[in-house]
């Protein structure tokens, strides 16, 4: 499997201080993009698909909603650089998560029609580990 095909960033899925829980992304493409490029990201966590509407995305340290993120387009996020994806942490029951997320970009530079570019989806699943942030 090539870096392009996974977006599983760590081997753990966090509880943060906050309250929520939290994977880290990493951008499958092989250039850095936009944040804007995002059109769309699921989490399911044991079997149990995350809402949408509870979902949040930080790139470069200011996390966005899904609707709002469309309007990230003047900043990079740098293939390098691990986004983190946010969610309500009362879905993770246990030690360990089977955590399925899908990120589906845009490509605006590769044209498939006269107004339309590339959509790529990456979807990867694994069981990780569940670290609550007072266990660092």
């Amino acid at each position: 499997m090539s870096a392009t095909d996974t977006i599983l960033g760590a081997d753990e899925v966090r509880i943060e201080e906050s309250g929520t829980g939290s994977i880290r992304l990493r951008l499958p493409w092989y250039r850095s993009l936009a944040p804007s490029t995002i059109e769309n990201a699921t989490i399911t966590v044991d079997g149990e698909k995350v809402p949408r509407e509870s979902l949040t995305i930080e790139i470069n340290g200011e996390a966005a909603d899904l609707p709002t993120i469309a309007e990230r387009w003047q900043e990079t996020w740098f293939v390098q650089d691990r986004a983190i994806l946010r969610f309500p942490a009362s879905f993770l029951t246990g030690d360990s998560a089977e955590i399925a997320a899908s990120l589906t970009l845009r490509i605006p530079y590769i044209l498939t029609g006269p107004d339309s570019a590339l959509s790529r989806t990456v979807h990867e699943s694994r069981t990780l580990n569940v670290v609550t942030e007072d266990q660092k």
